[in-house]
């Protein structure tokens, strides 16, 4: 959506849901969550929590969303399963983490790892192993935000001196050069910065008690509060407007705790659509998952209030049959299943099919089966989502 778009229809104070106690924990080893991302593909969420117990260990879980189909049950509580769970060492603070679905990687600021404060961690994403350390400009920068943004294929990284109050955000490239730096024209005096995520090319700074929504320039569009009276940690968006969004207190900070003597983490969820009647004038634009290589700047999924307009252009491709092109997200898939004509390289055509799980194939070509990688095929449909 436009900035002047998303400052008329979004909300002052998010309406959060609480999804589940994510993690209860005694006070004597206090796990506390710090940073989650979310995975597309997998429809899961990958959480970050510190033990207190074991300063520089990190617990990474990743957890399966089971999200309501049912129209009639939307504020009723996600669900999350379980998938896996490891315990990493010197991962440190866990500061904030990402997912680039182009890599299939997370990337990681430990931020309080004093040996190399500018390092952002490249992980596994099935296993969370580090693959890489990634240094990014001088020696004194201490990222504690990082945010993948999938339309300009670009990351965001907050930065700060001793104090991560500062609001400089550095945009790097994908191969991690820093091709601009700016500083938000307004953030939180005497509010601890804690996360950044990137949606609708727009970046969600998480205070303790409000995010901040800048344009990828910098310029701020609105805010929204979160209740203050909780930690607020990580950020998570889901698309089609909806966040997942993480707190986190302990009996020493609020005395209602469910369980004495211990810390929680908990989820809560959040539409920055639900609270306007112009909702349906929205115009949400969207990254696809692809499985071949991008024909630059003509990927994309756009959504309308219930119109879809999906532009996929592909090439390295060396078979039809069941090749998956790409992946719709969720929010922008079809109500029933599709087939549709698109072009490919010269004057030929290709058959498409679009399943209700968001799947993109290109079941046969006027090409044959086996073709050059240099070959391009491209798709456009647009469509009605209920």
């Amino acid at each position: 959506m436009t900035n002047q778009e998303f400052q008329t229809l979004c909300t002052d104070e998010a309406n959060l849901l609480l999804q589940a106690n994510i993690r209860n924990s005694p006070l004597t080893e206090n796990d506390w969550l710090q940073s989650m991302c979310y995975i597309p593909s997998e429809e899961s969420v990958v959480l970050c929590y510190t033990q207190g117990k074991h300063p520089g260990n990190v617990i990474v879980q990743k957890c399966k969303v089971n999200f309501n189909s049912d129209s009639t049950k939307k504020n009723e509580p996600y669900t999350f399963t379980n998938v896996r769970e490891e315990v990493m060492p010197y991962f440190y603070h866990a500061n904030d983490i990402t997912y680039n679905p182009n890599t299939d990687k997370l990337y990681l600021v430990p931020m309080k790892d004093s040996g190399a404060t500018n390092v952002i961690y490249v992980l596994n994403s099935q296993t969370f192993a580090k693959e890489q350390e990634i240094y990014i400009g001088s020696s004194n920068l201490i990222p504690f935000g990082i945010a993948y943004d999938n339309i300009n294929r670009k990351y965001y990284v907050a930065v700060g001196g001793t104090d991560s109050r500062y609001g400089v955000i550095k945009t790097l490239d994908e191969s991690f050069n820093i091709v601009d730096s700016f500083e938000l024209s307004y953030h939180v005096n005497l509010a601890t910065a804690q996360n950044l995520e990137c949606y609708d090319e727009k970046i969600y700074m998480v205070y303790n008690n409000k995010i901040c929504v800048y344009d990828k320039l910098g310029t701020f569009l609105t805010h929204f509060t979160t209740n203050g009276q909780l930690e607020t940690e990580g950020l998570a968006s889901l698309g089609n407007g909806e966040f997942l969004l993480g707190k986190v207190f302990s009996s020493k900070i609020k005395d209602t705790s469910p369980v004495v003597g211990t810390t929680v983490s908990q989820i809560y969820r959040f539409n920055i659509l639900d609270y306007t009647d112009s909702q349906l004038l929205v115009n949400e634009k969207q990254a696809l998952i692809l499985k071949g290589d991008a024909l630059s700047g003509i990927n994309y999924i756009r959504k309308s209030g219930k119109i879809v307009d999906c532009h996929i252009c592909l090439t390295g491709i060396t078979t039809s049959g069941s090749t998956v092109l790409a992946k719709i997200p969720a929010g922008f898939r079809p109500s029933h299943y599709m087939r549709v004509l698109g072009a490919c390289s010269g004057n030929n055509f290709a058959r498409f099919e679009i399943s209700t799980n968001g799947e993109v194939k290109m079941v046969l070509t006027s090409l044959g089966t086996t073709f050059a990688s240099t070959s391009w095929f491209e798709l456009q449909i647009s469509y009605i989502v209920e």
